[in-house]
C-alpha cells in the first residue's frame, strides 16, 4: 500500500463543480484507490459527489489530494486528480 500526497491550486475558472466532482469520484473508483481532499479543517472521500461539492472549491483553492491504493495505482490517479482540478472547461 502507497499513500501519496500533493498541494494543488484550483485553476479551473470555474471551480470545482459537479462534472469535476463526478470525474474525482471516478477516477478513485477506475483506480481502486482511496482519494481524500483536505481543505482547511476539512478531510473528505472524494467518493462522495456531495461531499466534494461542499468543500465549495472555487477558481484559486488550495487543497492537499490524499490518495492510497496499490503502488503502480496512485500515480496515475494523482494525474488524473492533478488535471481534472486544473484543467479548463470548454465553452
Amino acid at each position: 500500500m502507497k499513500v501519496l500526497e500533493k498541494k494543488i491550486t484550483v485553476t479551473n475558472a470555474r471551480g470545482v463543480h459537479s462534472r469535476v466532482a463526478t470525474r474525482l469520484a471516478m477516477i478513485a473508483r477506475e483506480h481502486h484507490v482511496g482519494l481524500r481532499i483536505i481543505h482547511g479543517p476539512d478531510c473528505i472521500d472524494a467518493a462522495s459527489i456531495l461531499d466534494v461539492l461542499g468543500l465549495a472549491l472555487v477558481c484559486g483553492s488550495k487543497v492537499t489530494v490524499r490518495i492510497e491504493g496499490e503502488r503502480g495505482a496512485v500515480e496515475p490517479a494523482m494525474a488524473a486528480v492533478r488535471l481534472g482540478l486544473t484543467a479548463q472547461d470548454e465553452s
